[in-house]
């Protein structure tokens, strides 16, 4: 219905008045869901949608935002563009878009410094909320220019000291818990870890599960099992997959990126180390094209995709409500065995 008449002229875009008229409803409901706006029934929001689309309605989000001093922009941190946080752009896009909110992403590299540059550009150019996945949640600059700054916080698996925000975390423990409980189960007892630094809260809750399922088998995970990548490339991967065959171990779990994974599978292939003939690996979230392959890396798993989908929901109902408390939602791992665990090798 935007566009131009069969007779020459300018037809007048769909207002709400006329998608009021068409779903039976107020105007008042229609203007409360066109602008994301809470308290409204799930199936009243899905017809209002739809007779929206179907009427060819387009909102004027410029006009909308000199009403509402909104620029319709939610601002995405991540450190990396990797699979995981690709995924959670995806959904937190998706999620953004129902409501007429769109999504503008920039990452840091896994620089603590380039992020607080970020941080303060996005909200000096008016996003309306910041969606938060910091490589360090300790960083003391952060917290202060968090607590400064104008923007709805959505916080993505980490916890700044001091700042109150909705938050999305992860419980560790299943993943973690399942592969060392799977891996003792074949008869491993030097068990390592390739984790993040404790920087942020994955950093510290991966290394505190492993120790947790070590005490429960009776074994003694000392610090010489952990190597803690301040970055994760394929280089990183490779030196500690050195230290840890240095420490006797018969398994690994990297709880790490993909990057540095993948520098975890070039370092033992280049040593001639067979998996799972001469190592057991568990990986971290492993990538759909790696399962492809043999031996298939047993991985712990969580859905990356719904984290991005429960930060969108979050950062729109505050946007609807400033004053309400901050609210946490927990999204949990598993383990999935696979080809690349085995019984040790008996010398």
């Amino acid at each position: 219905m935007n566009g131009n008449d069969p007779n020459g002229g300018r037809q007048r875009g769909v207002t709400i008045i006329d998608i009021a008229r068409a779903a039976g409803i107020s105007k008042t409901t229609v203007s409360r869901v066109l602008n994301g706006e809470a308290g409204v029934a799930p199936a009243t929001r899905t017809h209002v949608t739809e007779v929206a689309a179907r009427l060819g309605y387009r909102a004027n989000t410029a006009a909308r935002s000199l009403r509402t001093r909104s620029s319709a922009l939610v601002g995405f941190l991540v450190p990396h563009l990797n699979e995981v946080f690709s995924q959670q752009a995806e959904r937190l896009s998706l999620e953004l878009r129902h409501h007429g909110v769109d999504l503008v992403i920039s990452t840091s590299d896994w620089d603590p410094v380039a992020e607080v540059e970020i941080v303060e550009r996005m909200a000096s150019r008016g996003v309306d909320a910041l969606v938060l996945s910091l490589t360090s949640d300790r960083n003391p600059d952060v917290a202060r220019l968090l607590k400064t700054i104008d923007p709805a916080l959505v916080l993505l698996d980490r916890e700044v000291r001091g700042i109150a925000a909705d938050t999305v975390l992860t419980d560790q423990s299943g993943g973690v818990e399942g592969a060392v409980a799977h891996l003792v189960e074949l008869g491993h007892e030097r068990i390592g870890l390739i984790s993040m630094t404790d920087v942020n809260r994955p950093g510290r809750e991966v290394p505190a599960a492993w120790r947790r399922a070590g005490e429960r088998a009776g074994l003694d995970f000392g610090p010489e099992l952990n190597v803690a990548l301040p970055r994760f490339d394929a280089a990183s991967g490779a030196s500690a997959t050195g230290r840890l065959l240095a420490a006797d171990v018969t398994a690994v779990i990297a709880c790490v990126p993909e990057a540095a994974i993948a520098g975890v599978l070039f370092d033992l292939r280049d040593r001639g180390v067979s998996i799972p003939g001469d190592l057991s690996l568990v990986g971290y979230h492993e990538p759909v094209l790696a399962s492809a392959k043999e031996p298939r890396i047993a991985a712990i798993t969580r859905d990356y995709g719904e984290m991005g989908v429960i930060a969108g929901r979050l950062a729109i109902t505050r946007l609807a409500n400033r004053d309400q408390r901050p609210r946490i939602e927990t999204v949990g791992t598993g383990f999935v065995p696979a080809s690349s665990t085995a019984p040790p090798r008996r010398s």
